[in-house]
């Protein structure tokens, strides 16, 4: 009895595959490329031409209660799931966590039911911390009020946290 108990989780495992259950579609704001890179520059002192790309037209802008119970479950079960959750020098550092982090975020935008010829407002921002480089994340995202905020994200310990680009170097930012 185990063993068939054992060969129908199993068959259910293979034929489920195991993939991630996304949320419902949250309800955005669109905005355009031209008012995010807006936003950004006006609002936190970024320098736009510290953009090394934005390709999308328009996006849409999640909320941050989006960002901290959906985005961040789901972006923690693919990195444990792909054993990627440990940093490893030379071979799984910043850099890649935050590509992994924002390629998480567009395959929820993309089975979301997010409207057509929007990108999601997620991108990757490189600052010097003491004369080294290192790679987070942002998001353009509204608050409770549905004020827009630029919300810094670490994807290696996968929280928002707080930064002051006026404080820091920037290297480049790209969405």
């Amino acid at each position: 009895m185990k063993n068939i108990i054992l060969f129908l989780t199993m068959a259910v495992i293979v034929l489920t595959g195991c993939k991630p259950k996304y949320p419902e579609s949250p309800k955005y704001t669109i905005i355009s490329g031209d008012d995010i890179r807006k936003f950004i520059v006006e609002t936190n002192h970024v320098n736009a031409g510290d953009c090394t790309m934005m390709v999308d037209n328009s996006y849409a802008v999640p909320t941050i209660e989006w960002i901290k119970k959906d985005y961040t479950p789901i972006f923690k079960q693919f990195l444990f799931d792909n054993q990627l959750n440990s940093y490893e020098g030379g071979k799984n550092e910043c850099d890649k966590f935050s590509y992994y982090g924002v390629t998480v975020g567009h395959m929820m935008h993309f089975h979301s039911n997010s409207p057509a010829n929007t990108g999601l407002s997620i991108g990757e921002f490189t600052y010097m911390v003491t004369l080294t480089p290192h790679d987070i994340m942002f998001f353009v995202a509204t608050d409770e009020s549905g004020k827009l905020k630029l919300v810094f994200y670490e994807p290696q310990a996968q929280q928002i946290f707080e930064l002051d680009p006026a404080d820091v170097g920037v290297l480049g930012w790209r969405m």
